[in-house]
């Protein structure tokens, strides 16, 4: 965690790919993804991009680029039903993009999450 945030602050853009499971656990732990969220937070122009295949909900202030079964397990953790607004809401992402696949990419943004 200390090299993460000393590395952070060199770069525009953080990265994260959620995508390995391990018996030991994966990189992206709590830990990861608290400072992951505060970086985001705390400074501006700085992109936090998290792209999780079990967890999206648990990536918070970050671009959260789920593709719909994923988005669509998170949300029935969360809520018992399938509402991308309020996963988007819920991890207070600027912006979830759900991945249709060959169907395209859903965008959904505070303001269009809004209406």
């Amino acid at each position: 965690m200390e090299r993460f945030r000393a590395e952070a602050g060199a770069y525009d853009v953080i990265l994260i790919s959620d995508h390995a499971e391990t018996g030991q656990a994966g990189v992206v732990t709590t830990a990861v993804r608290a400072e992951a969220a505060a970086l985001a937070c705390r400074r501006a122009g700085k992109t936090v991009w998290a792209d999780s295949q079990l967890r999206p909900e648990l990536f918070h202030h970050a671009i959260v680029k789920p593709n719909e079964q994923e988005a669509e397990r998170a949300c029935r953790r969360l809520f018992g039903g399938v509402d991308y607004d309020r996963l988007r809401a819920h991890v207070e992402a600027p912006l979830l993009l759900v991945n249709h696949g060959a169907g395209g990419v859903l965008w959904l943004t505070p303001r269009a999450s809004a209406g």
